[in-house]
């Protein structure tokens, strides 16, 4: 399938999309999380033939280069071995994870329009997805 577009298969509605960088140069356990959106409504991985993951045009994320998040934080690995993305460009992770990470994304933005994005997005999330929300539990 070389040159073929990577079909999002699990992708579902009410999901989110990270978007991670390893820079060049740098060791794979150095991953950091550049940003987040939400999947479009209407976007079924599995009928998605050109490999374009339509994003929300609300609930989205770009992270400043001062508050990215560590990816491999999120994620359980084998004690002394490092972390492995392999050659794949898409990973899937659970919805409790990716509500961690915009957990502390809220508790991190201080641009205070950036922070409403984030707390709105994070709402949001858990609501589509049907999880506690703990920014209000704890409020």
């Amino acid at each position: 399938s070389k040159g073929e577009p990577r079909i999002p298969v699990r992708l579902k509605p009410n999901s989110a999309c990270l978007l991670t960088e390893c820079p060049a140069g740098a060791q794979e356990a150095d991953r950091r999380i550049l940003g987040l959106f939400m999947v479009r409504e209407d976007f079924d991985g599995a009928l998605c033939a050109d490999g374009i993951i339509p994003g929300h045009s609300r609930y989205r994320l770009e992270l400043k280069d001062s508050e990215t998040l560590p990816y491999w934080r999120y994620f359980e690995y084998a004690g002394s071995q490092p972390p492995k993305w392999g050659k794949t460009e898409m990973k899937y992770c659970s919805n409790r994870i990716v509500q961690q990470i915009l957990q502390d994304v809220c508790g991190m933005v201080r641009d205070p329009g950036q922070a409403g994005t984030a707390a709105e997005f994070y709402r949001y999330f858990c609501a589509v997805n049907h999880l506690e929300n703990a920014l209000e539990k704890n409020a």
